[in-house]
């Protein structure tokens, strides 16, 4: 799966999972963290990130959106643009659209993502139910 895929489809956390299958992803993940705050330099941003991606797909928006919220670099407007799912997700509508309005890119595939949800969340408000990620 590349980058993107992971990206889109809110399964970065993988990297981190797949030669722990056995054990809970927030359990590996937080061993992760826990492990990188011992180095001189820890970069917690891509264990955060995967953080926010297993508390959303558990409905935990709130802690999706604190870990996001916590991202530079990189991943920092692919976060900002979960934080809007989040929001969205929530049913906070306003919120979603004013976030993903504010995000500039030259990322194709996170433009994309972006028109796609503000399409669909414009189709919400004409009594269309059903989120897209």
């Amino acid at each position: 799966m590349t980058l993107e895929s992971q990206l889109i489809n809110k399964s970065y956390y993988q990297m981190y999972i797949n030669e722990h299958e056995n054990v809970q992803p927030i359990r590996v993940l937080g061993d992760a963290y826990q492990e990188e705050l011992q180095k001189d330099l820890p970069n917690l941003t891509s264990i955060r990130f995967a953080q926010g991606e297993i508390y959303f797909h558990n409905r935990d928006f709130e802690a999706a959106i604190f870990k996001w919220e916590n991202i530079a670099g990189e991943l920092e407007l692919w976060a900002r643009k979960n934080i809007a799912d989040a929001y969205y997700e929530s049913g906070l509508l306003s919120n979603a659209e004013d976030l993903y309005l504010s995000i500039e890119t030259n990322d194709l595939t996170l433009k994309t993502e972006v028109a796609l949800q503000l399409f669909h969340s414009t189709l919400i408000g004409k009594n269309v139910r059903k989120p897209l990620r």
